[in-house]
C-alpha cells in the first residue's frame, strides 16, 4: 500500500465516527503515525498498523481520500516568516 502524508484513512474496526477517519502523517517504526479529529477534543495523534485485516479478510484500513494540508500549513508559515522579518 503506498501512502503519502495528507492520505485519508477510514478505519474499518471503529465504531466511533470520531476516530474512523484519519489523516496519514508517517510513520513510527511500523506503524502509520495519523491525526484524527475528535469533536469536542481537538486533534489527538494515533497510531495504526495499515496490514491489519478484519476477520473476514477485507483491509481493516482503506485509503479514501487526499488532503493538502502540510502544504497549505507550509504556505501560512512561510508566508508568517516573510512578515516577521
Amino acid at each position: 500500500m503506498l501512502k503519502k502524508i495528507g492520505d485519508i484513512y477510514r478505519n474499518n474496526y471503529s465504531g466511533y465516527i470520531d476516530t474512523k477517519y484519519f489523516i496519514y502523517i508517517g510513520m513510527q517504526g511500523e506503524l502509520a503515525k495519523g491525526l484524527e479529529y475528535v469533536k469536542g477534543r481537538g486533534w489527538r495523534k494515533c497510531l495504526y498498523n495499515l496490514n491489519n485485516k478484519l476477520i473476514d479478510g477485507t483491509p481493516a484500513f482503506k485509503k479514501i481520500a487526499h488532503s493538502d494540508f502540510m502544504q497549505v500549513a507550509k504556505k501560512d508559515l512561510e508566508l508568517i516568516k516573510e512578515c516577521d522579518k
